[in-house]
């Protein structure tokens, strides 16, 4: 090894080595990164409770999200209903998601109560 090739990696290495701690001192005074904590409402779904009362369930406990993975928990589909919903998961604090279960009319779950997949799919 010659003089400027141990020269160069010394400067690179302490380069490095600079740059790590600017990193890890910037890591240590960060504000560690929230784990957001929901619940499914299959979780609950023998209670029978409405899209509201599962809103209400999720905000008693605290949680961030709350998804309701088919539609039979809605009590209607109409715009006012549904904006109401969202209004109500806002001021909990929640992120609130929606699921249909299934749109494949060939699977063994589905079943047509909110008509043809296009048709479910355009609620």
């Amino acid at each position: 090894m010659n003089r400027r090739h141990l020269l160069r990696t010394a400067a690179a290495s302490a380069a490095t080595a600079a740059l790590s701690a600017t990193r890890i001192a910037t890591a240590a005074t960060a504000p560690p990164a929230k784990v957001m904590v929901g619940m499914d409402h299959f979780a609950v779904r023998a209670a029978g409770w409405k899209a509201g009362a599962l809103i209400d369930y999720a905000a008693s406990l605290k949680l961030d999200t709350l998804f309701i993975s088919e539609l039979s928990p809605f009590e209607s589909f109409e715009e006012a209903y549904l904006a109401g919903l969202k209004a109500k998961a806002d001021a909990a604090g929640l992120k609130f998601y929606v699921g249909t279960k299934t749109i494949c009319s060939t699977a063994k779950s589905w079943k047509p109560d909110y008509g043809t997949p296009v048709e479910h799919m355009a609620l």
